[in-house]
């Protein structure tokens, strides 16, 4: 529609939009039934493309703060440009997109969620055998991904034996029990660790894999 008579409606623009560019995606499902109930069978799709200002798109989005967050608001404001971007190149509307001027939410940051001690054991009965003993080094450890214990990796009496791959050394651990243990060493303030490796099997892992 040429913008002489407004360019039609942004309800209809949407329709438009949702028809041609957004039933063959994969997310249509979700992208339409958003669109439907938030944008289209609202006010603002009533009024017509060259009275679509920034303006009107921040007043419904802010009369949709209290029922919606920062990122779902981000969310609308994402399809009405869109809307808008796919209708200039078509030549569907020749006008501004309104929707560009609009300022996104700020989105708070999510604060990290740490397993619990009690859910620990849960965590690694559940894991195969051969991931239980990689992951329950991370757990007890506290080691991230790219993260080693010491750059030292030999003990001076200990001797470099690779017998399956060059790049990697095999040294005889023998086994400890609890009470051998330094108490710096005393799994980082969890008691119940050693008793919860030994439920799962954990020191046969750890002996297979050192020997």
């Amino acid at each position: 529609m040429a913008p002489g008579d407004g360019g039609g409606t942004l309800g209809d623009l949407l329709k438009w939009w949702l028809k041609e560019y957004v039933a063959r995606t994969s997310s249509s499902r979700t992208v339409t039934s958003v669109v439907n109930l938030r944008l289209i069978t609202t006010k603002l799709a009533a009024l017509r493309l060259s009275e679509v200002t920034p303006g009107e798109i921040e007043r419904h989005l802010q009369d949709l703060a209290d029922e919606l967050a920062p990122n779902s608001l981000n969310h609308l404001r994402a399809y009405l440009s869109a809307a808008f971007s796919k209708a200039k190149r078509a030549g569907r509307w020749n006008g501004p997109n309104p929707a560009l001027e609009v300022e996104r939410r700020k989105v708070p940051k999510r604060l990290p969620d740490f397993l619990k001690p009690d859910e620990v054991p849960r965590v690694l009965a559940n894991l195969s055998d051969d991931h239980r003993p990689l992951f329950a080094a991370a757990i007890y450890t506290g080691l991230r991904k790219g993260e080693k214990m010491h750059e030292v990796l030999l003990g001076s009496d200990e001797a470099d034996v690779r017998p399956i791959h060059p790049l990697v050394s095999h040294v005889p651990v023998p086994s400890l029990t609890p009470g051998e243990l330094p108490p710096s060493m005393a799994l980082l303030g969890h008691p119940d660790a050693v008793t919860t490796l030994a439920r799962l099997g954990l020191g046969d892992a750890f002996s297979r894999r050192s020997g």
